[in-house]
């Protein structure tokens, strides 16, 4: 395990890295989130989600208490592919 520039723990694997979030997930934490049956399975996200809802979802995620919460970042060294996993995985199709 190492760490990120702010301190948070980066943990790496052969095929994955859990990884802070960061600004440049944006794109893709929306892309992700912005689906009626992601927003069905919880309580805050609001539907339709768009980009500004990403970067305030990493604004929070930036000033959360790391203690009471961790975010990840899900990276695939394979092909870069992002998820977020903090109290729920965001991404449909990695629901079991």
């Amino acid at each position: 395990m190492s760490t990120s520039p702010d301190g948070a723990p980066v943990i790496s694997t052969e095929r994955l890295r859990l990884r802070p979030p960061r600004p440049e997930d944006a794109p893709r934490i929306a892309a992700l989130a912005n689906d009626e049956g992601v927003a069905r399975m919880t309580t805050r996200m609001p539907f339709p989600y768009g980009e500004a809802d990403a970067q305030a979802f990493l604004a929070h995620c930036d000033g959360h208490d790391p203690r009471r919460e961790q975010v990840f970042a899900i990276e695939r060294d394979e092909d870069g592919a992002t998820r977020i996993r903090g109290q729920r995985l965001i991404d449909r199709p990695a629901w079991p």
